[in-house]
């Protein structure tokens, strides 16, 4: 494993601390979740949107009768506040619109537009090529064994932040 920090491992072993190696790994798996959101964050910016908003636009590029802003919040894991905002920018660059719900004129549904589509079918060539340029690095029971590994991670994340 490489050495992280090396302050971390001046610190003695006591009772109920991190060991040198789980702090590591710790601040490993920090320091690549943010290079991977800065690659990915300069990936989208050359296309002019951002991550979330790259989000949105393949929920709703996978759904071909749209979603409600409700819908979408729940998916992207924001709140309906937040996912207002988002598809307000979506809106104004002229990427999705909204279509009435048939049978209740008080809700609608996200769709893309023709430009929101002509965006998505640009970008994932590239952002598949991405993909694949990344994970063909590793064999087949590598990134088993990793997916296994981060499911697992991201299965006790639950567990970080909670007290006694």
């Amino acid at each position: 494993m490489s050495n992280v920090t090396t302050e971390i491992q001046a610190k003695p072993a006591e009772q109920n601390m991190a060991s040198s190696e789980e702090m590591q790994l710790h601040l490993l798996l920090r320091k690549i979740t943010s290079e991977f959101e800065t690659a990915l964050e300069a990936f989208f910016d050359s296309w002019g949107i951002t991550t979330t908003r790259f989000v949105v636009l393949n929920l709703l590029y996978n759904s071909p009768n749209g979603m409600t802003p409700t819908e979408t919040a729940k998916a992207v894991g924001v709140t309906n506040a937040t996912i207002s905002a988002i598809i307000s920018g979506l809106k104004q660059a002229g990427l999705i619109q909204p279509i009435q719900n048939a049978g209740d004129s008080r809700s609608y549904r996200m769709q893309l537009t023709d430009s929101g589509l002509e965006l998505m079918r640009k970008i994932y060539p590239a952002y598949n090529e991405n993909i694949m340029r990344l994970w063909s690095q590793f064999d087949s029971a590598e990134k088993k064994n990793l997916g296994n590994l981060m499911t697992r991670v991201s299965q006790l994340l639950g567990v970080m932040g909670k007290s006694r």
